[in-house]
């Protein structure tokens, strides 16, 4: 692999508004010129999919309906569900060209995200050759191709998912998760500060450890992105989206190297 390759995953808050979206794309920039092979993942800003969701609710009066009726309602509201993270991935794709560099936006199958058997996986080929061209691939999280070539949405948060998957699959250096909190905390800080207990994220943490807080309740990472990244020894790095781009600093959660693939270089 000729360039370091680091997935950077943005959470909704970290697009936001317009002004976040240019802070993503400024970023990505910065860590292009370093010489680093980029690919975004992008959730859907702010709270789009409740709104969405809440649209469904609204419109949905089928009472009794058969297995098959169920099925092309699930279609339907993949469809609508996978629309916020696919406009995320317009927009940010749209602010890097504006930036000179070659941005192009991807949904979750045009990127080579599929389900097999329940599971996400990637076909790296498609990602691998913008890469090698210079692109940096735009992915909308949260979304891959099912059972005849339907698309499919993932559990909430599935966006975390989407990039550990890509960074396994693409060999990455790191994963990136930009949220809107400065790392992985032992406790949740905004319970600490209004009790006046101030509270530190964890400089590092292991992926075992990051597995057992997500499955007791921290709502940082998603709990199947912190299993796939136990079980991909993909190296994380959860930070703000206001942290410096060559030096963000936040919490690097480890992970051993899985069936022999050498411990990643850390991408600074």
């Amino acid at each position: 692999m000729p360039r370091d390759r680091l997935v950077l995953k943005f959470g909704g808050a970290a697009l936001r508004s317009p002004g976040r979206v240019a802070r993503a794309a400024d970023r990505i920039r910065r860590l292009q010129d370093a010489g680093v092979q980029v690919v975004a993942v992008v959730s859907a800003p702010g709270r789009s999919t409740d709104r969405l969701l809440h649209r469904v609710r609204q419109v949905e009066g089928v009472r009794g309906a058969d297995v098959g009726a169920t099925a092309l309602r699930r279609r339907e509201q993949d469809r609508l569900l996978a629309t916020g993270e696919i406009q995320a991935s317009a927009l940010l794709a749209l602010a890097l060209l504006e930036r000179g560099v070659r941005g192009r936006g991807l949904s979750g199958p045009e990127a080579g995200l599929y389900l097999h058997q329940g599971r996400l996986e990637v076909d790296p080929e498609a990602l691998d050759q913008l890469l090698a061209s210079g692109w940096v691939p735009v992915v909308a999280g949260f979304q891959a191709r099912g059972p005849g070539g339907e698309l499919r949405t993932l559990e909430r948060g599935g966006s975390d998912l989407t990039a550990v998957v890509l960074a396994e699959g693409l060999g990455a250096q790191e994963c990136c998760l930009v949220k809107d909190v400065s790392g992985v905390f032992p406790r949740d800080p905004g319970q600490d500060a209004r009790r006046s207990r101030p509270t530190h994220p964890f400089p590092r943490l292991s992926a075992q450890k990051l597995l057992e807080l997500a499955q007791g309740g921290a709502r940082v990472v998603q709990v199947a992105a912190a299993k796939r990244a136990l079980q991909g020894g993909v190296r994380l790095r959860v930070h703000h989206f206001r942290s410096p781009a060559l030096d963000p600093g936040g919490t690097v959660v480890t992970a051993p190297p899985h069936r022999g693939i050498p411990a990643r270089r850390e991408v600074s």
